[in-house]
């Protein structure tokens, strides 16, 4: 709960760490949780590490293509380029994988 709780911290190096830790300790816990939070109104720098972590770690989950999508058309310009690179990486591993 503490570290779900830190997610929201106003302040952005903890919202970060807690996502770290959260994705180290329980991935697949992690995946519904970073979800989330790049639906939400979320600062940039809190969607820039969901588009990355989404496309490092979950590129083959079925909500993060959608989720990056919809990022990649976000008015913030950071947020909306590093979700286009994420998804450019994910559609690369998806290729490879078919291949």
């Amino acid at each position: 709960p503490t570290i779900l709780t830190a997610i929201t911290d106003p302040e952005p190096t903890v919202r970060d760490a807690a996502l770290e830790v959260l994705v180290a300790r329980d991935p697949d816990a992690a995946y519904p949780v970073v979800c989330e939070h790049g639906h939400r109104d979320q600062p940039a720098e809190l969607r820039v590490a969901v588009a990355k972590l989404l496309a490092l770690l979950w590129p083959r989950e079925p909500e993060t293509l959608d989720l990056l999508t919809d990022l990649a058309s976000h008015d913030e310009e950071v947020v909306s380029n590093t979700a286009r690179e994420a998804l450019a990486l994910v559609q690369d591993w998806s290729a490879l994988a078919a291949g």
